[in-house]
Order: structure tokens, then C-alpha cells, then sequence
């Protein structure tokens, strides 16, 4: 071979082993240095992103932990404000004090009403007729202590028989029922008296008693209230007769509640304690000022009772309501009839003066003898024998 052949190719070799060189000492180990360093960012790398993830994690944790603190923190209030409440209530309701009370009730012999005997009559085995004579709608007499079907007799409100009278403290009214016994269901009930200090048939004050148990013998303020009519609209448009149209509040003023009032011994309520089923009511004089004549009368219901829907036949009607007794009413401290929603009172009829005094009493002898034919004729004062 040639010497500049030689010396070419050895060129060229050096040449090739150079750039391989040269390339090396361009990127020094870098490529190595990366190469480990790759994996150590791709190491680091997960924890960042796990410190994001654990920060949402909690985030969640923290708002359901405030969710369910929202609540009790909500109701929280609730029952302190009750808890506050219940002392205030107990704390407002004075205790009632008395001083005066009945004691035996005073009645009077000529301030008795009588009444139609409902319980007496009824017969659970076939509808009830109501007589005509005990019970007048248009005239707010209502003698209907029974349900609407006619089938069923409430004797706890079957009113037989009033009375009333007073003494230096108190007026005193009473009613006698057919017998002395409570709802069995619960339904409630109420007894009650009306008072019409101006005798013209319109009530000015109302006591009523609701739900007096069988067994309440000693005086007591329980369940009894009495409301006043300050404005004379008791009864609409016409007094004592029934009006299709209720107008007016009826007794629009509550002036005593269970010993509340200005005066806590103003009325009282039992059952008379020899005779259950007679009703006791007592009132102070005081509540119409020392008045000596009234009208009274009295009356039980069952359900709904509404001072202000007195009077109860006003805008009712009359196909619909039973389960009540009311009575006529009676003077008290005065004679005289012909007052508004008085009890009716026969007068009898005169007996002539003119008539000539008889000329001798015949006394009816015994019969002349045991056969059945004697007939005794007293306008001839003789036995008389038919055969």
C-alpha cells in the first residue's frame, strides 16, 4: 500500500474515534446525571399530589362535622327558650288565695221550676218523640238531652227540676238531673246559669261549669267561669224568641276564670253532697251590686259551648242541635208574672161570688147494702139501686 493511503485512513480513523468524543464532552454524563435525577423528581412527585388529596379529604371531614353541629346548635336555643318558658308559666300563675265561701245553700219555696221528664219516658228500643209541650224552639225552650237520631239518652243532662234563693252574701241556684253520672267517652259537658238583673229575657251574666265530676262535693273554683254581656246583644235581634240570624259577640267579657279576677271568690260550683245528682251553684251579691229582683234559669249541654253564640238557638238550626236542656226563667226577689221567658203560669179561673151558699153539706153515706146496683148521685146527696 501507499504511504498517503496510509496515512488517509489513519486520519479517518482518528477522526471517527474523535467525534464520538467530541459528542461526549458536548453533554458531559448529563444524560446520566438526568437519567437519575428523572427518577428521583418522579419519587418526589407523589407527594405533592397526595398533600392536595389529603387537604380535600379533610375538607369533606370539616364540613361534615359542621353540618350535624349546625343542628343542635339550631335547636339548642329551642330548648333553652322552652326551658325558660316553663319557670316564666309557673312563675306568672299566682296562687289563689280565698277567703269567703258558701256554705249550705238557701232556697226559696216559691222559686222552683219544674221540668219535663225526659229520662222517664225514653225508650232505648224505638226512636224518641220529643212532646211538644217540654220543648219550643221559637221559644228557646230546648228539652233535648238525647242525640239527633233520637236514639241515645244523655241522663246527665236530663234537667228535672230549678231553684234558687239567696242569702245576706250570696244568690244560690240549683238544678236536680235525672241522675248523677259523667260522659263515659270524654265528650265534654257544661252546666250553666244565666242571670237577667233588668227582667227583660236578655242574660247579663253567664256562670257556667264544665266538666263538674260526679264526685265534687266540696266547693270549688275548678273549670268555672263567668262572663258578662257589656254590650245587651244576648239573644240578636229579638229576646228570648229565636232569631235565624246570630248578630252581636253574646257574652263578650270574661270577668272571672277558676278564682282569676279581681275578686277569686266571686262564684263557686259542687254537687250537693247528700244528692249527687243536684247541681250547686253560688254567686257573690256583689256581682249585680245587691240587686233584689232577677230573672234566673239554668241548662246543661254537651260539646261546644260559646259564650259569645248565646243565644243558642240564635242562627242555629233547629234540626241540628241536641245534646242540650235548658228551663224557662223565674223571678227572684219580685212577684208578678208575664217577664220575658217566664216559666208559664196558669191562671186559674174565677170562681163566682154571686153563687147562693148551700143550704146544707151532704156527706156520702155507705151503700144500703153489698149489691153492685147503687149509684150515688151527690146533686141529690142518695143512693140510687139499677137493677
Amino acid at each position: 500500500m501507499k504511504t498517503w493511503h496510509r496515512v488517509f485512513l489513519s486520519v479517518c480513523i482518528i477522526v471517527m474515534l474523535l467525534i464520538p468524543a467530541g459528542c461526549s464532552m458536548l453533554s458531559p454524563e448529563p444524560s446520566a446525571e438526568t437519567q437519575e435525577e428523572a427518577p428521583a423528581v418522579e419519587a418526589q412527585d407523589p407527594p405533592p399530589a397526595e398533600e392536595p388529596t389529603a387537604a380535600e379529604a379533610e375538607e369533606p371531614a370539616v364540613e361534615e362535622a359542621t353540618e350535624p353541629a349546625a343542628p343542635p346548635t339550631t335547636e339548642a336555643p329551642t330548648q333553652t327558650e322552652a326551658a325558660t318558658e316553663e319557670p316564666t308559666v309557673e312563675a306568672a300563675a299566682p296562687e289563689i288565695e280565698h277567703s269567703m265561701m258558701p256554705e249550705s245553700g238557701v232556697y226559696f219555696g216559691k222559686q222552683f221550676i219544674f221540668e219535663c221528664n225526659t229520662g222517664y219516658n225514653f225508650a232505648s228500643s224505638a226512636a224518641y218523640r220529643i212532646p211538644r209541650a217540654c220543648d219550643s224552639w221559637r221559644n228557646n225552650l230546648l228539652e233535648r238531652p238525647i242525640s239527633q237520631d233520637l236514639l241515645t239518652f244523655y241522663p246527665y243532662l236530663d234537667i228535672l227540676s230549678a231553684m234558687a234563693g239567696y242569702d245576706p252574701d250570696w244568690y244560690f241556684v240549683s238544678f236536680t238531673l235525672f241522675d248523677n253520672s259523667n260522659p263515659t267517652d270524654g265528650t265534654p259537658f257544661y252546666y250553666f246559669v244565666e242571670l237577667d238583673q233588668n227582667l227583660d229575657g236578655r242574660g247579663d251574666f253567664l256562670i257556667v261549669a264544665e266538666n263538674l265530676a260526679f264526685n265534687k262535693t266540696d266547693w270549688t273554683v275548678d273549670g268555672l267561669q263567668v262572663w258578662q254581656d257589656t254590650n245587651k246583644d244576648v239573644g240578636s235581634f229579638n229576646a228570648v224568641f229565636a232569631d235565624a240570624q246570630k248578630v252581636g259577640d253574646g257574652y263578650d267579657t270574661l270577668i272571672f276564670d277558676q278564682g282569676i279576677g279581681d275578686d277569686p271568690d266571686l262564684a263557686w260550683v259542687r254537687r250537693n253532697p247528700t244528692q249527687g245528682a243536684q247541681v250547686e251553684f253560688a254567686v257573690k251579691r256583689s256581682l249585680l251590686a245587691d240587686r233584689r229582683s232577677l230573672l234566673w234559669w239554668v241548662g246543661a249541654l254537651q260539646g261546644t259551648l260559646s259564650p259569645a253564640a248565646f243565644d243558642l238557638v240564635d242562627g242555629q238550626a233547629d234540626a241540628d242541635f241536641f245534646g242540650v236542656d235548658t228551663t224557662c226563667g223565674w223571678p227572684l226577689g219580685v212577684d208578678g208574672i208575664g217577664y220575658p221567658k217566664q216559666c208559664y203560669v196558669p191562671v186559674p179561673t174565677p170562681v163566682p161570688t154571686n153563687q147562693p151558699a148551700p143550704k146544707f153539706v151532704c156527706i156520702q153515706p155507705p151503700k144500703p147494702t153489698p149489691d153492685t146496683c147503687w149509684i150515688w148521685f151527690p146533686e141529690d146527696c142518695e143512693w140510687v139501686c139499677y137493677n
